[in-house]
């Protein structure tokens, strides 16, 4: 795929406020030693966009491995802050190799709030599927 056809493919979704209670099981759930801010990857609550995109791909899950994350903070998300993300592709590159298609695909998350950019999020997937399934 080439660069402006990445550029394309793009999600916003807008997430409900974030509640005290939200944050607080959030960080009982990847016990999280965080201070009353968010736990440093709080942000991965907010994956609908990236989903989003992934199905305009037509992903196939059951062969979809996370292979990497990544936070960029600009300012604290705090609690009652009502979050707007903004994902896109960044990029995707397909090898063929063994039998299998290689897509290794990039997105990007901006997360917003009151049209401030207040993090970054970079997600890595791979995706190896046999080319008898590949689409």
């Amino acid at each position: 795929m080439r660069t402006s056809e990445a550029q394309t493919l793009h999600a916003t979704v807008s997430e409900p406020p974030v509640s005290r209670q939200q944050i607080d099981a959030f960080a009982r759930a990847t016990a999280s030693q965080h201070t009353p801010a968010l736990p440093p990857t709080f942000y991965t609550l907010f994956r609908r966009a990236e989903y989003q995109i992934m199905d305009k791909l037509d992903t196939n899950w059951q062969y979809l491995l996370h292979s990497e994350q990544e936070y960029e903070y600009f300012e604290t998300l705090t609690e009652g802050q009502i979050p707007e993300v903004k994902a896109r592709l960044a990029d995707k590159r397909e090898r063929r190799a063994a039998g299998f298609l290689m897509s290794f695909i990039k997105l990007e998350s901006d997360i917003m709030v009151n049209g401030r950019k207040i993090a970054c999020v970079r997600t890595s997937f791979v995706i190896r599927e046999p080319l008898e399934e590949a689409k």
